[in-house]
Order: C-alpha cells, then sequence, then structure tokens
C-alpha cells in the first residue's frame, strides 16, 4: 500500500469500517461500509486533513446507496419544483449522484439542507449542475464519455494518484528546475513549455499557431531532444483557441539529386528542402501521400520555372518583417516573389563503372599468330594435344594458325595461359585492338554520354550511332571514343541519302553493352530516354562535360542557348543540372527546349561548359561578344521602403544625425535607398547594407559610454523629442547637454537614451541576422510573370507531406507541404491533462471544428474524433484556487486570466515551496464586459513567465467604452443606409463579449432592435457560456442570477445552421452577421464576405488579431481586388478595425499587472509576442522595476533553479 494511505487509514478509528482506499487523481479517496460513520464522522476526516495537507473524501460503498429507480424518485420529491429539475444522473463508481436544474440554488436548499436530505435518504452523495438554457451538445458529449467510461476513469485517476504519492514527502525539496521553450518564444501562437525536474516531465500548453507565417511555425516543437512523450507526466492546459496539391507529373528533387514524377513518390523517399529557420539545404523524409480531385489548376510561372497547383497550394514569400510567410495559389499575385531552388554542387564522387559480361572477337596479327605457332613447335605438342587439354574444338588450333586470325578473347586468354605468356604483355608487343572499358566515370565518356542522350540511337544489338551534319565535330567525337575504348568507329555519310548529315557508327557488342548496363535509359528510343543517375549523382566536372556532350547534339545559339529534347523529364533534370552550376534557365514546353538567356548565364555557360561544335562555338562566342552586363543581379525581396526601415531601425536618416551622412553610403546602396516604391533590392545591394549595419552595431555600442550629446545624437533624435520623452523643456535638455550638468534631469535623459540605444542595438542585430539568412539561402528569387487560373486537365492532384520543415522543391519552386493536445494521445499519450471545466468543453469543441473544416478544405487531419474522445477520457477539471498535486514534486493552482471564458494562469509550487512559477499563459488585467481581470495576488512568487502579444511600445490601444462607442457608431450608421454589419469574430470570448455589448446598447436606447445573426462555432461556443455563469465577471453574474437577464438569451440573437439560412441571411435586410474566422481564414465569415463586400451600404468589422497573411490582414492593407475559389471579388463595403476587445494585456496593463503583482517576482520571462514586442517590454520592465528579465526563443531552455 502507499505510504500516504497508510498514513491516512493510521487516524480513522475501527468503527470506520473503511473497506476500500485510493485516489481521484490528488484526491485521496475512502469507501465506507458504515452508515453512522458516513453521515457523522465527527471531525476525523478533517483531522486527517489537517496532519496529511491532502483533500480526503469519503463515500459510502455501493452496498449502501439506494436502487437508482428509488433514489430518483425520493429526490424528486425532495427538490422544488420552481428548481427546473431536467435530469438525474447516477455515478455509482463514485457514489454520486448528478442533479441538473435550471435554478441549482432552489435544487441545493437553504443552508444545503436538501442535499443533507438526499444524502441522508439516499446515501448517494448529490452534486448540482446548473441546466444550460442553450442546449450544447459538446458538454453533453463530454459528460456521456466521461459517465461510459466510469470504470476506466476510476483506474486511470487511481494510477495518477499512485504517480502522485509515489515519492510523497512533506519535506523541503533541493532539486534543479528547467524550462524549454517548445513553441510562443518571440512568436505570437503555438503556446508551449516543457517544464523538467528531476521527478517531473509537464507539458504548460499545447497550441497551434493558424495564422504562421512559416509551416513549421504551426505546431510546437515536438522534435526536440528534451521532449519524450513517454516520460512525460502531464499536461496543463491555460485556454483553448481555436491541402496542398500538385499535378501528378510535378517533379520533385530527391536527396540524391535526382528528378521523379509527384505521383511517382513514395512514402519514407527523401527529398530536398529548406530549413527557414537557418536557411540551409535539408532532407526530409515523405510521410503522408494523398491523391485528390479538383476542377481548377493555377499555373504559377516565373521567369525560369511555371508550377501548377490547386488554388490552396501554399508557396513561400518573404513578409514585411523578412520572415518566411506562406500564400496559397489563389492569394498569390503577378509581381510577387517566391524562392526557387538553386542546386547545390554534388561532393567529388569515383563512380564505378561495371565491365560488361561479354566475349569480344579479336583480330591477331600474323605476326602474333606465327609466335604461338613457333612456341608450340618448340614444346612438340601438336595441335590435338593443345585442344583436348583445352577442351574446345579439335579445329581451333588449324584454324587458328592457318586460316581465321579472329579469335573469342576469352579462348586466346586460355591458350596463352597454356602456353605460360601474360596477355597483357602479349597484346601490347602485337598491337593486339581489345577493347577498353572504363572503371569510373570520367569527363570525356560523360561527354560522349550527353552526346548519346541527345542524337544517339541503336542500328542493331551491336551497334549504335550518332549523326549530325558537321563533320568536324563527329571527327572530334571519334577520336573522344577511340581514346576512352581503345576502339576506332566508323565515320560515314548517313544512309539516308536525303539527309544532309554524317554518322558515326560503334559496331561493337560489347560498348554497346558497356553503356546499357552503366546508363541505364540513355539508349532507349525517344519517348523512354533518360538522363542516368550516374550522370546526376557525378561531382560538377562530370555534369559539366554530359551538359557539353547534349548541346553539342541538340543545342542552338541564336539570341540565347537552347537545348531541345522531346522529353519534359529530360528538360527538368537539365535544368536542374544547370542551377547546380549556378546557370539559370526556363523550359518552353511548347517548343520542347531549354532555354538559357539571361546575359548572367549565357556568359557562365561559356565559361563552364561551352561546345565542342565549331560552328555552336564560334556563335556563342559572338552572342557572348555582344552581351552588356553579364553580372547576375539576383533579387532579395526587400523594398526600398524596408530598407529605410532597417536604416531607421539602426538609428540612421534622422534630422540630428551628423556622424554620418546620406552621402557616405555605398553606391549601390545609395542608389536603392533613392528609389521610390516597393522594387527589389539585389543581393549586392544586401550585403553592403549587412557591412554598414555591422559598422553601425560597433558605433553604437561605443556610445553607451559617451555624453548624453553624443547618444542623443548618434540616434538621430531631436531634443524636442527627448523633452517630451521626460516631460520636460527643451531650454532643460539643451542645458544640461552644453553645460553638463549633472542633475536628475540629466539621469533621466541619460537612462531614456541607454533604453533608446538599446533598442537599437537589438533591432539592428535582429535585422542582420535575417538579411545574412537571406543571403545565404540556397534559393533565387523569382518574379511571378505569370499566373492562369485553368480547367485541370488531370484525372487527380497529388498531395504530399514531408517532414520535419514542411517543404520540398517541386520543379525548381519550394513549397509547402500538404489545437494539438489530441495529436499528443494520437501519439500514445496516456496521462492527465489538466482544465478548467469550461475550457474543457471549448477545448474539445475546437478540436472537433478542426477536423470539419479540414476534411471540408480537402486537409490533411492530423487527429481524429477518436483522439478528442481520448482527451476527455484522460481530462482532470479543476476549479479556480483549488490546489492540487500533479507529480510528487509539482502542486499547481489555476487562478483566473481574463482571457476567455475558464481561461487559467497557473500558480505551480515545486518541490514543497522551493519555488514557485505563475505561468500567466493568454491573460488580460482588465475587466472586460463579460469576464473579470487577471489576479495579482499569490502567496509566494519567484519567477513568472508572462505573455507579451501587445508589450510593444506602440502597441496601446482605444480603451473598451471609445471602442464601444465606435462599434455602435459603425452599426448605427450602417443600419441607417440600409446596409448590413459583418463581424468576423473568434470562436471563444470576442464574439461573447459583443454579443453582450450589443444586449446592453439595445436595453439602454442606445441601439434598435435589429437582428443578429451567429453562425458557426459562435454558437455552440455561446451555449457553453451559458452553461457556467460563475465564470462571469460580477455585473453580469448579478444579471443572471438575481435579474433574470442573461444577455445571450436576448431574442435579437438568432442561429443560422443550414447553407439555406445563409442566403436567407444574405438576401434579407440590414442585420449584424457574427461568424467565424477572425481572421476571414476560413469559416462562414469568408461566405459571407464574398458575397457582401461589393455593396457600398455594407461594412466589415474587425475586431480580432488579424495574422500575416490572412485575407483579413490583406484587407486591412488596403488590398481592394480578390479572387475567392474563382471568384473575382471587388472590395466596396466599409472598413473598420476596432483594437479594444482584445482579450490580452494591452502593454500599459501588462505594465500595471506587474506593478499590483503582490509578492514582486525575482525574474520574469516574456513570450508569446512578435521579436521587438518581447525585446521591448522585457528591457522596460527590467528598468522598472529592476527584475531580471529574459525573452526566450524557440527551442531555448532556461535553468530556473
Amino acid at each position: 500500500m502507499n505510504e500516504i494511505l497508510k498514513e491516512v487509514l493510521k487516524y480513522v478509528p475501527e468503527n470506520a469500517n473503511i473497506v476500500e482506499s485510493g485516489f481521484e487523481g490528488a484526491n485521496i479517496i475512502l469507501y465506507t461500509k458504515s452508515k453512522e460513520f458516513f453521515l457523522d464522522n465527527s471531525e476525523v476526516i478533517k483531522t486527517i486533513v489537517e496532519a496529511v495537507k491532502k483533500r480526503i473524501e469519503l463515500r459510502p460503498h455501493e452496498s449502501l446507496l439506494m436502487e437508482e429507480e428509488k433514489a430518483e424518485n425520493e429526490i424528486k420529491k425532495l427538490i422544488p419544483e420552481e428548481a427546473g429539475l431536467a435530469n438525474v444522473i447516477f455515478d455509482i463508481s463514485r457514489s454520486k449522484v448528478i442533479i441538473e436544474a435550471s435554478k441549482p440554488g432552489l435544487a441545493i436548499g437553504k443552508s444545503g439542507d436538501i442535499l443533507k436530505e438526499i444524502k441522508r435518504k439516499t446515501f448517494w452523495i448529490p452534486l448540482v449542475r446548473r441546466t444550460p438554457p442553450i442546449k450544447s451538445q459538446i458538454t453533453d458529449k463530454i459528460r456521456d464519455v466521461l459517465y461510459e467510461h466510469n470504470d476506466y476513469r476510476k483506474k486511470f485517476l487511481n494510477k495518477v494518484g499512485e504517480r502522485i504519492y509515489g515519492g510523497w514527502t512533506n519535506e523541503k525539496k533541493d532539486e534543479w528546475i528547467r524550462i524549454s521553450f517548445l513553441g510562443a518564444g518571440r512568436q505570437v501562437g503555438r503556446s508551449c513549455l516543457l517544464l523538467q525536474t528531476p521527478e517531473s516531465r509537464i507539458l504548460l500548453d499545447c497550441g497551434v499557431d493558424v495564422a504562421a507565417d512559416n509551416p513549421e511555425d504551426s505546431y510546437p516543437m515536438l522534435d526536440a531532444p528534451e521532449f519524450d512523450i513517454n516520460k512525460l507526466d502531464a499536461i496543463i492546459v491555460t485556454h483553448a483557441h481555436a491541402d496542398h496539391c500538385l499535378p501528378p507529373n510535378t517533379p520533385v528533387y530527391l536527396e540524391n539529386g535526382t528528378i521523379k514524377p509527384i505521383d511517382d513518390i513514395k512514402v519514407g523517399d527523401k527529398l530536398i528542402g529548406i530549413d527557414w529557420k537557418t536557411g540551409k539545404r535539408v532532407i526530409g523524409k515523405c510521410n503522408y501521400k494523398k491523391n485528390t480531385k479538383h476542377k481548377e489548376i493555377y499555373k504559377i510561372k516565373t521567369s525560369y520555372y511555371t508550377i501548377g497547383s490547386s488554388r490552396n497550394h501554399k508557396f513561400f514569400v518573404i513578409d514585411k518583417d523578412l520572415e518566411i510567410k506562406e500564400v496559397t495559389a489563389e492569394n498569390l499575385r503577378e509581381g510577387m516573389v517566391i524562392p526557387c531552388y538553386m542546386g547545390q554542387e554534388n561532393e567529388f564522387k569515383r563512380i564505378e563503372l561495371k565491365e560488361p559480361e561479354y566475349f569480344e572477337r579479336l583480330e591477331l596479327p600474323q605476326e602474333a599468330v606465327e609466335k604461338l605457332k613457333i612456341i608450340r613447335k618448340e614444346r612438340n605438342w601438336t595441335q590435338d594435344y593443345i585442344v583436348s587439354h583445352l577442351k574446345k574444338h579439335t579445329n581451333l588450333i588449324s584454324d587458328l594458325e592457318n586460316k581465321n586470325k579472329h579469335i573469342y578473347i576469352n579462348t586466346l586468354k586460355e591458350i596463352l595461359g597454356f602456353y605460360g605468356i601474360d596477355f597483357n604483355d602479349f597484346a601490347a608487343k602485337y598491337n593486339i585492338n581489345k577493347t577498353v572499358y572504363p572503371k569510373y566515370i570520367n569527363e570525356e565518356l560523360a561527354q560522349v554520354a550527353g552526346y548519346m542522350t541527345g542524337d544517339g540511337g541503336l542500328a542493331s544489338e551491336r551497334t549504335f550511332r550518332i549523326t549530325d551534319q558537321s563533320t568536324d565535330c563527329l571527327k572530334e567525337y571519334k577520336n573522344i571514343i577511340k581514346n576512352i575504348f581503345n576502339y576506332d568507329p566508323i565515320l560515314k555519310h548517313h544512309p539516308d541519302k536525303s539527309k544532309n548529315a554524317h554518322i558515326i557508327e560503334i559496331n561493337n557488342a560489347g560498348i554497346v553493352k558497356f553503356f546499357e548496363d552503366n546508363f541505364k535509359g540513355i539508349l532507349g528510343k525517344n519517348k523512354k530516354r533518360d538522363i542516368s543517375e550516374k550522370i546526376i549523382f557525378s561531382s560538377n566536372n562530370i555534369i559539366r562535360a554530359f551538359l557539353r556532350g547534349i548541346a553539342d547534339a541538340e543545342g542552338s545559339v541564336n539570341n540565347c542557348i537552347s537545348i531541345s529534347s522531346s522529353q519534359e523529364k529530360i528538360l527538368e533534370t537539365l535544368q536542374h543540372m544547370l542551377s547546380t552550376l549556378g546557370i539559370l534557365s526556363n523550359i518552353n514546353y511548347k517548343n520542347k527546349v531549354v532555354n538559357i538567356a539571361s546575359s548572367y548565364s549565357i556568359k557562365r555557360y561559356y565559361n563552364l561548359i561551352g561546345f565542342n561544335h565549331i560552328d555552336k562555338k564560334l556563335k556563342l562566342e559572338n552572342l557572348v561578344n555582344k552581351l552588356r552586363d553579364t553580372n547576375l543581379k539576383e533579387i532579395i525581396p526587400i523594398s526600398s521602403i524596408k530598407l529605410k526601415e532597417i536604416l531607421m531601425d539602426a538609428g540612421f536618416l534622422g534630422k540630428v544625425h551628423k556622424e554620418f551622412k546620406i552621402s557616405d553610403f555605398p553606391a549601390a546602396l545609395l542608389d536603392r535607398y533613392r528609389r521610390k516604391g516597393n522594387s527589389y533590392a539585389d543581393k549586392n545591394t544586401i550585403n553592403k547594407l549587412i557591412e554598414l549595419l555591422e559598422e553601425r552595431l560597433t558605433y553604437l555600442k561605443e556610445k553607451n559610454n559617451s555624453s548624453i550629446s553624443k547618444k542623443r545624437k548618434s540616434i538621430s533624435l531631436p531634443r524636442k523629442d527627448i523633452a517630451q520623452m521626460i516631460e520636460t523643456t527643451y531650454g532643460i535638455v539643451q542645458n544640461r547637454e552644453v553645460f553638463d550638468i549633472k542633475d536628475k534631469y540629466y539621469e533621466m535623459m541619460n537612462k531614456k537614451l541607454n533604453e533608446l540605444i538599446e533598442i537599437k542595438i537589438l533591432k539592428t542585430q535582429d535585422n542582420i541576422n535575417k538579411l545574412k539568412k537571406l543571403v545565404e539561402m540556397p534559393v533565387i528569387w523569382q518574379k511571378i510573370t505569370k499566373i492562369e487560373k485553368k480547367e485541370n486537365p488531370y484525372p487527380y492532384l497529388v498531395d504530399i507531406e514531408v517532414e520535419p520543415n514542411q517543404n520540398f522543391v517541386a520543379n525548381g519552386v519550394v513549397v509547402h507541404n500538404s489545437a494539438f493536445v489530441p495529436y499528443l494521445y494520437k501519439m500514445g499519450f496516456k496521462g492527465p491533462v489538466y482544465y478548467t471545466e469550461p475550457g474543457l468543453d471549448i477545448a474539445a469543441l475546437m478540436a472537433l471544428d478542426y477536423i470539419s473544416v479540414s476534411q471540408k478544405e480537402n486537409r490533411k487531419v492530423i487527429f481524429g474524433s477518436a483522439d478528442i474522445k481520448e482527451m476527455v477520457k484522460h481530462s482532470i477539471t479543476l476549479e479556480y484556487d483549488e490546489v492540487t498535486d500533479i507529480t510528487p514534486d509539482i502542486r499547481i493552482t489555476f487562478y483566473d486570466a481574463g482571457h476567455t471564458l475558464g481561461s487559467a494562469m497557473v500558480h505551480l509550487n515545486i518541490g514543497n515551496g522551493l519555488h514557485n512559477i505563475l505561468y500567466t499563459g493568454d491573460m488580460n488585467y482588465e475587466t472586460s464586459n463579460l469576464l473579470s481581470a487577471a489576479m495579482t495576488r499569490f502567496s509566494r512568487l519567484e519567477t513568472m513567465i508572462m505573455e507579451a502579444t501587445y508589450g510593444g511600445s506602440n502597441e496601446n490601444y482605444p480603451s473598451r467604452r471609445e471602442a464601444e462607442d465606435i462599434l455602435v457608431d459603425t452599426i448605427k450608421k450602417t443600419i441607417e443606409r440600409g446596409g448590413k454589419v459583418l463581424m468576423p469574430v473568434l470562436g471563444t470570448g470576442r464574439a461573447q463579449e459583443i454579443m453582450v455589448i450589443i444586449d446592453k446598447m439595445i436595453r439602454n436606447g442606445m441601439l434598435d432592435k435589429i437582428p443578429v445573426y451567429v453562425q458557426g462555432t459562435v454558437w455552440d461556443i455561446t451555449a457553453i457560456h451559458t452553461a457556467y455563469p460563475d465564470f462571469f465577471n460580477s455585473n453580469i453574474r448579478k444579471m443572471v442570477f438575481h435579474k433574470d437577464q442573461n444577455p445571450f438569451l436576448n431574442e435579437v440573437f438568432k442561429r443560422v445552421g443550414s447553407r439555406q439560412e445563409m442566403q436567407e441571411v444574405i438576401q434579407s435586410g440590414p442585420c449584424i452577421i457574427l461568424a467565424t474566422s477572425g481572421m476571414l481564414v476560413g469559416g462562414a465569415s469568408v461566405e459571407y464576405f464574398k458575397e457582401l463586400s461589393d455593396n457600398p451600404k455594407n461594412s466589415l468589422i474587425f475586431s480580432s488579431y488579424l495574422g500575416r497573411g490572412s485575407l483579413g490582414r490583406r484587407v486591412m492593407e488596403g488590398e481592394k481586388e480578390f479572387n475567392l475559389d474563382g471568384k473575382q471579388i471587388s472590395l466596396k463595403m466599409e472598413i473598420a478595425a476596432i483594437r479594444g476587445f482584445t482579450g490580452h494585456s494591452t502593454r500599459e496593463r501588462l505594465i500595471s499587472f506587474v506593478r499590483h503583482l503582490n509578492p514582486k517576482p525575482k525574474r520574469i520571462i516574456l513570450l508569446h509576442g512578435d521579436n521587438s514586442n518581447c525585446l521591448d517590454l522585457a528591457s522596460n520592465l527590467h528598468k522598472m522595476f529592476r527584475i531580471e528579465t529574459n525573452a526566450p526563443k524557440n527551442l531555448e531552455a532556461i535553468r530556473i533553479r
């Protein structure tokens, strides 16, 4: 028996008749067969609790329980009719009965009298739940799952308790504590932290970033070496938030440099991709493949590449913050820049070749025959003696000596062996022309293979030919073949006299077999011809020689260099091979040629490859001589506007900057700086910029020890601006600088300037890192020249997923593959997950909604409903302020976070008081229209991990009152002109607060009664809200409990549950529409947007965070034309964005939250904010409160103790 159970049972009297003891999570459960002890245990349980400091519950053994039917009748008699009894559910494994009533207070009775009476009469332990006024299917399903699996749950919870109390002690522990950041490090979204001690492994949140710029930034980094799902003890969830296909013939680049159609890719194949975090070429493994049907296909063309895709396949672009983000094919635009893969030079390899299993027929010179005859006679050997010994036909020696000088090489070797003569010495002495086969690929062989691939062909099983009009060219190849094989081929006129051409004929079965064995496909018929993998695997000198050969055969020179082939796969492989040499080309599929057209690439081809063909060599020389600019101007997608921002981040360009003049910029940078608009810089310019910024970084660091005047000028800050910052006058600032007066104003100036310089340093270093990564990537950025939407000619498109970097190279273009707690259960996790009760309901609903949306959009579903069921089966729900152990050395308490319904901050007591951590998750330190502000008082606190979503200095937004005024004004004006208001909202939190505001405005007469249509998951989550009014703020609770005015039951709110009802809403009169998603990235809000956007009477109001790349962000940034599912949209409706309804704290409120914390932590760790917001807030909090601050990146780890 567990030690703590032994300790508990010491205090239990014998007459208690305890027949069973165990655990229910951290709770200790005792079952008694004594009716008297169950009804009156005379403070025994209270005494035990005080002794062991754990929650203990006494329950009746099932033998004491009244039969369920009789107990239900008794309960119905005791509960008054006005309580609104709705349901009675018996949980026999826990000896509990759940009573659902619309008015729980009446069902409980005064001072709990009714519940006491139920317990006394039935011996069941009664629990009362509120019947939600709006029926929630998800809440019912969750309770059904829990009741259905009572027996499993009992065993599971007991196992959790055994783990918790396996190493139980009351003493303080001395141990290390470490936190690894698997998500949300300087990033908004995908919160995921791994807390480790010698005893425990706890995962704090496991979220998804639905608007991630980068594919790998969507999900937590569970491939981190420290994360082992088999060693994970528990998951704590603080809150819940809510296909990419290519044509089957799309060429995909494999690890070894070869190319396969995507249709031929198999799960397990290794493909080339890019790690966007490091900017390096990486190899990923295909772990998923699916064929899907699509009506339409998008053709995206750049100067060098063309790729087809489904409308929702994702491509990569650079955003305004120099980060990689995804854009679907339908949202790409001409002029956008996408990354195209530049092949990597292969390492030098000696690729061994196979000698053909073929016995060549040799012709012996007369003097060699005579020599053999002399030796035979000198040794007195008869001809019969030799053939009988060698077991050959009787006339062999006779024929050789008298009439037939031709003999198979293997037979000659046997004869010479019998004579005791070395074959190689004999062949050399008498000049016997034996065919030689190279052991390794060399440049001459590769060149011949190239020519044969382009214009070779079998004439018979033992003969092949290569053709050209130029005898000079063929003579060159005749000599090369002779050098390689010691075989002299025949040069003659083409057999077809009508052709003005000559041929080289190789009438040697051994050579034919050599090529067939070593270069598979090279001698096939045109439709089956292919480039051998042995060539593609080779080092670049071999590739250059092969390309020279195929260009001699099928190349031409006019205004560009062209190489033709009837095989698309050969064209695509040639393009890839050229890219490994840094030569850019494009494919004209109609004319079946690869074209090298840019001056830079023509010059590079001339220097690296060239022609052997005399006529083509001369034409290429003439073309090169005509070229003017042969420098490669590689685009780096950084606009002039962004370039100026980077310079300003470094403190350049200000009015008072005297130590560095614009005219001192390098020429390339100066030219780019003076340009207007969004034209892009080239790589040379960016390299110059990096050099300049590195010099600037050194300069700024040196200024930390300068006078305040030099510090101010170093960051181009006017005196009036610093005066405003420290709330003083221009004159005071001037006097302190000129006369070096060191008083409080001087100190204030110095402090503020140091802060500003530090921010400049951090931003500049960050910009340098981003720029270096961009210029070092093995890609060339190409502008999209044309996008065509066509009817799909293919029977299906192919979607693959490549791990771990979620991208691969398709036809030269880098493309993307095709709420996360359920996924952990899919991976095999069987431990507990901790939520608040509403948090569990919302998490399950959001997970089910994810499955539904993924299936509708034909996307891969990473977990299924069975995995959600497993999550629910293993869930443990906690109340606010409820203290519970979760491992032997970690105890947690949930506190109200004010973010969404049931959101929680987690207080972690580690090692029996050794160290106390507060993890805020997403939180709001403001009483909203629906929820209370986040808590600030705790028993002990050493470390706090806090969100920084809006932690930047420019992240302060209107108050909620101001936001409400803007909302009401916009709605009124829209309704007056006969329009509709579309509000894309987050399903949880934001939507319900807006419903509360609308209800309040209607009750106060500020807004007329107009229909408000609620669609998507909004209605379902609203139903969950009505089940948990105890989680609302005091004002809303008072309305619900005392005034019977539930804001969600206002008659203006109408559910939209079908597509037909949706069409009726669109065709109806003025109204308000609330629909998910808040970013316009899917769901009903996008469908409404398509129908309502072209009417100027309508309005679109955003109240949510708009992720980069989302349709909502594009609308807010001023785009007016959209192509959505093949429908062209012209945006004419009024646009408004109201930022005051956020569920996150503004910068001011984050600082206020820290100010009001009691006690103050010794360290603050910031996450869940973008790079600049985390760093800015960290710097500010450190200087304001003298607290150590950190802003870790993803995959960093911090040792807390």
